[in-house]
């Protein structure tokens, strides 16, 4: 299982998520049961509306069965998911500090984060 652990706002990025699992999708056609779940919370309708037009655009990528979305989970259920999950992805650009990915990180899911602002100069740091 693949996750993305972020609330459901535009500059999540979660649109370009799909399109990167819709590659992943077209170039390995062997994987066995893939499955990328979305995981966040939504604050009222104005992100509920962004996670219809995700099931949209998945729906329109062809790859609806392959997408599961996990909206206002439990503390409980979400340490499920984490334990399931072998990857994890945080595509949002500039964002300020990243706990979501201190978060992933630290349930030690492999974690491909954007190489910017938070994520790369105060959880991940420079390289030695």
């Amino acid at each position: 299982m693949i996750i993305s652990f972020a609330q459901f706002r535009p500059e999540k990025q979660h649109y370009m998520q799909l399109r990167i699992w819709k590659k992943v999708l077209d170039q390995n056609p062997d994987i066995k049961n893939p499955i990328f779940t979305l995981i966040g919370t939504c604050r009222g309708k104005y992100d509920e509306d962004i996670v219809s037009r995700l099931k949209k655009q998945a729906k329109d990528l062809g790859i609806e069965k392959y997408v599961d979305f996990a909206i206002n989970q439990s503390h409980e259920k979400l340490f499920e998911y984490f334990q399931q999950a072998k990857v994890a992805i945080h595509t949002m650009k500039d964002e300020h500090f990243g706990i979501a990915v201190v978060e992933l990180m630290a349930s030690g899911i492999t974690t491909i984060a954007h190489k910017s602002a938070g994520p790369k100069y105060d959880i991940i740091g420079p390289s030695p």
